[in-house]
């Protein structure tokens, strides 16, 4: 392998993560160059500090504490090289081995230097200064007993860096079809947004059960019950109740303590079992081994994840040969005669009619055929189904919050459940925020339509009202199973829901109009984000909020207040303010349709430029 090739390759990596910030803008590129050179910038502080604090801490460290401690940065490592991973294969321009086979190089020195470049990632600059700098520390401190871990971390970033290169190769070769790639990188995304969601869950399940401490502490409360119960009748009494009280809260102290020291044992024996098992904690355990002077025990680690490397290396190399070769596995091909006459599709009869055919009721045909087509694209689209998870996730880790949290007073509890719901509409402020971009090309339809504006306008925002109505279903049966709402607020959360959904679309139409984004097949990112538009963006973001909070809060305002002066007269004032503030949304939102539809055709040939990428 040549040095002049390696550079090569990596040179090309650079140039084209160069291309691409400067497509989306000179003040974006220049802006993000300026932020990958200080996080450059960043290792050296890094390096530096991770000396410096492990010169003064490791002293007074148990190995198992050392242990923790090279967790903690491989945990933190490998969160950022799965989110690297993923912005990695929604690259369009990947650097797949096969565009390589005509230069001068044989194909395992290609293979070789591709593999090598692909380990150029900003993740893993800043983990190796980290690691590297507390493991000089560890030798300056502990001494040449340590010196295995430099062949420890070496050993590490082989394996994690040939297992995913590996992966990607696979993944490569699956992504031919653009459909699976779309696939799996909402797959793949999901994975990990699950995997990193996984800690706070495991963390709100476990604060959720009782701990042998709380049992202490509740016996301890029950014994200082029962001795209030009889308290000292005269003086004479007085000092023997309270030795007593004390050795009551002094044994209880012993006790929650042993408690709370046995459940630490009980983790550190967890994640020793578990380092010791997973191969990405091997590198923590060897250190440990090594700073207990037991050869065996780190000597095993280190063999482990050299072997673990050369087979993904050995493996990738062989299934690329045998793809290039025309040997990889595929679904045998089976020959087909031509039929006699022309096949007719046939409909089963169980079928009946198809999403596209149906006509929505109070709706046109041009209303219904745009939002059954809209929806049904939204079906077919894996990166759109990607989206509409940010929802489902949102209720998972806000709810674990909350039920970790306590009890919600009742009183804010009708704000919860506006704040829940204003945040899952906003999570899906990406793909509602710009709707003819996801069109791309077939936004010419739309412009070449006779169909008035404000309807087109209009089938975009029903596409999403089965989802809201769904979103606002599973809020109110979460609240009402674990934060119940009284009846006329719980009723009074439906007619909010629907206008904080029609507040939303009108947004979201301006969002459309007037910053509107290309977005990539296969993505939702968008490929021409100007910083400009980002500010716009973002200063409408935060107008959304109050005024959809906002609206939201004042049936609920209005009626505290009049509970406040005792003018509420028996009635439902929340559930009643929500209907009346309903239909007047409902009013405002179709004369503001016909002002946004104008405002549409006015700006559509820009946003052709834009959603086709021929203008910046």
């Amino acid at each position: 392998m040549k040095w002049a090739h390696l550079r090569a390759f990596v040179w090309l990596r650079w140039r084209l993560l160069a291309n691409q910030w400067r497509r989306s803008g000179i003040l974006n590129g220049v802006l993000i160059g300026v932020l990958t050179v200080g996080v450059l910038m960043l290792a050296i502080p890094l390096f530096a500090g991770a000396i410096l604090i492990g010169w003064d801490v490791i002293p007074d460290a148990s190995p198992r504490q050392l242990m923790f401690a090279w967790d903690g940065m491989v945990v933190a490592f490998l969160v950022f090289w799965c989110v690297g991973l993923v912005t990695e294969l929604q690259r369009s321009d990947p650097m797949l081995l096969s565009r390589f086979l005509h230069l001068p190089v044989s194909v395992r020195e290609a293979y070789l230097i591709n593999c090598l470049s692909s380990f150029v990632r900003l993740s893993l600059i800043l983990f190796l200064a980290t690691a590297l700098g507390y493991e000089i520390a560890l030798i300056g401190v502990k001494g040449p007993a340590m010196l295995p871990g430099l062949a420890l971390l070496a050993a590490f970033v082989l394996m994690t860096t040939s297992i995913t290169y590996q992966f990607q190769g696979f993944l490569a070769a699956l992504m031919t079809n653009p459909r699976r790639r779309r696939s799996i990188i909402v797959a793949a995304t999901i994975s990990i947004v699950l995997l990193a969601q996984l800690p706070n869950l495991m963390n709100g399940f476990l604060q959720s059960r009782k701990s042998p401490a709380d049992d202490v502490r509740a016996k301890v409360e029950r014994e200082l019950a029962e001795l209030q119960k009889n308290p000292p009748r005269n003086r004479e009494e007085f000092p023997e109740f309270f030795r007593r009280q004390q050795e009551v809260i002094n044994q209880g102290q012993i006790a929650i303590f042993q408690a709370e020291h046995g459940r630490m044992d009980r983790i550190e024996r967890t994640i020793l079992i578990a380092n010791m098992i997973l191969p990405i904690g091997w590198l923590p355990y060897g250190a440990m081994a090594a700073a207990e002077g037991k050869f065996l025990s780190w000597i095993l680690p280190l063999a482990g994840m050299s072997l673990l490397a050369a087979a993904s290396l050995a493996r990738g190399y062989r299934k690329t040969i045998e793809q290039f070769q025309g040997r990889a596995r595929s679904r045998p091909i089976t020959a087909v005669e031509p039929a006699a006459e022309p096949i007719k599709a046939k409909r089963s009869p169980g079928s009946g009619i198809l999403l596209v055919e149906r006509s929505l009721p109070a709706c046109g045909e041009t209303v219904s055929a745009i939002a059954t087509a809209g929806l049904r694209s939204l079906i077919r689209s894996p990166e759109a189904r990607m989206s509409l998870l940010g929802p489902v996730f949102m209720i998972i880790v806000f709810g674990s919050m909350m039920l970790r949290g306590g009890k919600v007073p009742e009183l804010l509890r009708p704000l919860a459940v506006v704040s829940t719901l204003t945040f899952m509409m906003l999570s899906a402020l990406q793909m509602m925020g710009n709707q003819f971009g996801l069109d791309r090309d077939g936004f010419r339809l739309y412009v070449l339509s006779p169909a008035r504006r404000r309807d087109i306008l209009l089938g975009k925002n029903l596409v999403h009202a089965p989802l809201a109505l769904a979103a606002i279903v599973v809020v109110l049966a979460f609240f009402q199973l674990f934060l119940p709402l009284a009846w006329d607020q719980f009723l009074a959360m439906i007619p909010l829901g629907i206008s904080m959904f029609l507040v939303f679309c009108l947004f979201m139409n301006l969002f459309s109009i007037l910053t509107p984004l290309r977005v990539e097949l296969g993505s939702m990112k968008p490929s021409n984000l100007k910083v400009g538009v980002a500010f716009a963006q973002f200063g409408l973001y935060i107008v959304v909020m109050v005024v959809v909070v906002g609206l939201s809060l004042v049936p609920f305002v209005l009626e505290f207040g009049l509970k406040v002066t005792g003018g509420t007269w028996g009635l439902p004032i929340a559930l009643l303010a929500s209907i009346v503030e309903c239909a007047l949304i409902a009013v405002v939102f179709r004369f503001a349709l016909e002002w946004e539809g104008a405002m549409l055709q006015d700006r559509e040939q820009r946003i052709l430029e834009i959603v086709t990428n021929r203008g910046s």
